[in-house]
């Protein structure tokens, strides 16, 4: 009786296992699909960031964020990253931190 029950029970686990599998392939598309979205609808708009936000940012710092500001205010909205080049203490590396973390819009 108890070799039926466990043949039963086998039997079972082998029929539902290809069905399982493909319902965790498509959870795990689905996880790492919503990670990429929320990946990029966390970065802000720096054409409408605050300084507090700006300063938050790794190797931006209170100096840079302070220029950053004073160069949107001084000159209006920032039509791309470029355009930051001008901004004293902007170099390649912050450009690029810039980059990944907010856009412009």
């Amino acid at each position: 009786m108890k070799k039926s029950l466990l043949m039963v029970a086998l039997a079972t686990c082998v029929s539902f296992a290809p069905h399982l599998s493909a319902n965790v392939e498509h959870s795990a598309s689905s996880v790492v699909k919503a990670a990429k979205i929320d990946e990029t609808s966390k970065k802000l708009n720096l054409n409408t960031i605050s300084y507090e936000q700006l300063v938050k940012v790794p190797g931006i710092g209170k100096t840079r964020a302070q220029a950053v500001i004073a160069y949107i205010k001084e000159h209006g909205k920032l039509d791309s990253f470029e355009q930051l080049k001008s901004v004293k203490g902007i170099g390649k590396g912050t450009l690029n931190k810039l980059k990944q973390n907010f856009v412009i819009e």
